[in-house]
């Protein structure tokens, strides 16, 4: 029996890599809300102690865009209505998987709705330390302690810990929540989990720091960069304004590092119209550069200029064609890295006239059992592609069907029946026969779909004329079961006209029965042809 059952995919398989998040504040012209704000969002693993965890819509989000909301104004929630913030888990296996729905809702209230996966597992009993930590602080500023900075990652996200370091002044351990600059150079830390008490060590390396010291990190530009409307515009493409190691650390939010030292680099976007009714002017990014933003007033400001060079009306959509694709593999090990991979034709060929465009998809699967006509994934993958000259999304749907090897493989069942005379009466101009008629038997577990006389099974009839009377035909029968698997027989079939009967006796003697005695009153009719 045929299931369908609705399962996760995700907004993610991302390409674009990242997505701008304050991105169009139009300077120029009155900003006409027509398209949802655009959502990237993370997977989450959390260690925990118990078996509820609380989360917050936002702690999901990992870009996020709007044509005239800037992101502090867009609303992320687990359900159209935008009150709905926080969420609580409870973990049932070890670990336990959610399909989680996140809404990002504009100030027009238009919204977009992804799902991404959370995974909840129980944390080890044992804390692990980093052995070292490097610190960067600027003279007069503070640092308030959290375990990130301390623990590796599986570490028990619901536990409260306490923080000590180890004073030479009174060669013991003194508990502390900040760092300040009269801390030393070195000095050896400790964590400890309140509730079961287990705890771990490592060595603090403290920097202290200058913001002129910092300002000079930035290379200035000499020129405004310049890309194409539909051309991925984030740093990771475009370039940093640093020439030192960059690591991402959050939302348009990254860390640089200078030797030991990381430093806290952001940025944020202005987008500029230039000419509202001429989409094909392109527009400029006004793109502003903070380092350690806290304490120094560090800023750079750079400026991207966008030129429309392709039509996107005019792009050919059969780049976004519906496709079968068969994976050599059993139907219950597809998983969603195969899913994922069927994209790849497409995101190729995206890079189009030394433009890649700024793209993403979604997808939603349905997943279809049934070992007769084999089981399969049908996608409808939504493709969109943003204009970040005019904010229009594009978008193109694609239906692709995934299907395993184990379909059924059996060949129907048939006997076909042989030397058949057909008669056609005095009055029919034509005698249409059925390839079915010409089967004894026909039997499959999946069922019969088709009987023809053709392997593709169109051809389900033959029709003949009057001058087909007297003349013998070869046939070939072919049945076809619900899995596409096939049979095959041979026969023939004579068409006859008008019986003819003779009263003259052309034949004389007596018939036997098998003990050779003599059988009377028999009457012999001989049929002529």
């Amino acid at each position: 029996m045929k299931t369908i059952t609705y399962f996760k995919k995700i907004f993610q398989n991302i390409i674009l890599s990242f997505l701008l998040i304050h991105p169009i504040e139009t300077i120029l012209g009155q900003c006409a809300d027509l398209n949802p704000p655009l959502l990237i969002l993370k997977e989450l693993d959390i260690s925990i102690r118990g078996n509820k965890y609380t989360l917050n819509a936002t702690d999901f989000v990992f870009k996020a865009t709007d044509d005239c909301s800037h992101f502090n104004d867009l609303k992320f929630s687990f359900a159209i209505d935008t009150n709905t913030k926080i969420k609580t888990f409870t973990m049932g296996l070890n670990p336990t998987a959610f399909g989680v729905s996140i809404f990002a809702t504009d100030q027009s209230g238009k919204f977009t709705e992804q799902r991404i996966k959370l995974f909840l597992r129980q944390c080890p009993i044992d804390l692990i330390c980093k052995t070292e930590v490097n610190i960067g602080l600027l003279r007069g500023s503070e640092l308030t302690l959290h375990q990130d900075l301390f623990l590796l990652e599986e570490y028990c996200h619901d536990a409260q810990f306490e923080y000590y370091y180890y004073s030479t002044n009174n060669n013991q351990y003194v508990k502390f929540t900040k760092i300040d600059d009269s801390f030393p150079s070195n000095f050896p830390y400790k964590i400890v989990d309140l509730e079961s008490g287990s705890s771990c060590i490592g060595m603090v390396n403290l920097t202290l720091l200058d913001c002129s010291l910092i300002a000079d990190l930035f290379v200035k530009p000499t020129k405004n960069k310049t890309t194409s409307c539909f051309e991925d515009v984030s740093p990771e493409k475009l370039g940093f304004p640093v020439s030192y190691p960059i690591i991402a650390n959050g939302i348009n939010k990254y860390l640089v590092i200078v030797g030991n030292i990381k430093y806290n680099l952001s940025y944020s976007d202005n987008y500029i119209v230039k000419n509202c009714q001429n989409p094909n002017q392109g527009a400029q990014i006004e793109r502003t550069w903070k380092m350690a933003e806290n304490a120094c007033n560090n800023a750079l400001i750079e400026y991207i200029d966008l030129d429309q060079l392709v039509n996107l009306n005019n792009f050919k959509t059969n780049l976004f064609k519906d496709q079968n694709i068969y994976l050599n593999k059993q139907f219950s090990e597809i998983n969603d890295d195969d899913i994922k991979s069927t994209s790849k034709e497409v995101i190729d060929n995206l890079s189009f006239q030394c433009n890649k465009f700024y793209f993403s998809y979604r997808d939603i699967s349905f997943k279809f059992e049934d070992l007769c006509e084999g089981s399969y994934y049908k996608v409808l993958r939504n493709w969109e592609i943003l204009d970040w000259c005019t904010g229009n999304v594009y978008n193109y749907i694609q239906v692709i069907l995934i299907w395993g090897s184990n379909r059924d493989s059996i060949p129907p069942v048939l006997i076909c029946k042989n030397f058949i005379h057909v008669y056609m009466p005095d009055n029919a101009l034509t005698l249409e026969l059925w390839a079915r008629d010409f089967t004894i038997q026909a039997y499959d577990s999946c069922g019969i779909v088709s009987y023809s006389f053709d392997k593709q099974g169109k051809q389900v009839s033959r029709v003949f004329n009057r001058q087909d009377i007297s003349k013998t035909f070869a046939l070939d029968i072919y049945v076809i079961d619900r899995a596409g698997s096939q049979s095959h027989c041979e026969t023939s079939v004579t068409i006859v006209g008008k019986v003819e009967t003779s009263s003259k006796t052309i034949v004389n003697g007596k018939i036997f029965n098998y003990l050779l005695q003599p059988i009377k009153n028999t009457l012999i009719n001989l049929i002529l042809q």
